[in-house]
């Protein structure tokens, strides 16, 4: 059982949000890991990050406009990792769509997104990390 505190503010690329603090005592996180966790499922992940994205476009459509490299940015990786991961599953047509998307998105950036696709090159050749965009 939590004691309410007051709250915090957090502020990221100058949107501010206020979230609620709650104190309890003890162990606060614990990581599981284990064949239904969603981090395993990098689909679900991006297609939940790309909800977010088109929730911000809607409804503070300023903000999007004031970022809007770094949200067409945001569109493209999600869109691309998710045709990753549907093409992976052997999921050609949905793997299809978001790439045309990410395409679509990529576009739209500095370099028609060929500094994003470099960037995402040198990431992928880390060796060691088993790491997945």
């Amino acid at each position: 059982m939590g004691i309410d505190a007051p709250y915090i503010q957090i502020q990221c690329r100058g949107i501010a949000t206020r979230y609620p603090l709650i104190y309890g005592p003890g162990d606060v996180a614990a990581i599981r890991r284990h064949g239904g966790s969603i981090s395993r499922d990098v689909a679900a992940l991006r297609a939940g990050t790309l909800r977010v994205l088109v929730k911000l476009e809607a409804t503070q459509p300023h903000l999007a406009r004031q970022n809007r490299v770094a949200l067409y940015e945001g569109f493209a990786r999600n869109h691309g990792a998710i045709a990753l991961a549907r093409f992976k599953q052997r999921q050609v047509t949905p793997g299809l769509s978001h790439a045309a998307q990410a395409l679509r998105y990529s576009l739209r950036t500095p370099g028609r997104g060929t500094l994003a696709l470099l960037q995402w090159i040198r990431r992928r050749q880390v060796h060691g990390t088993g790491a997945i965009p």
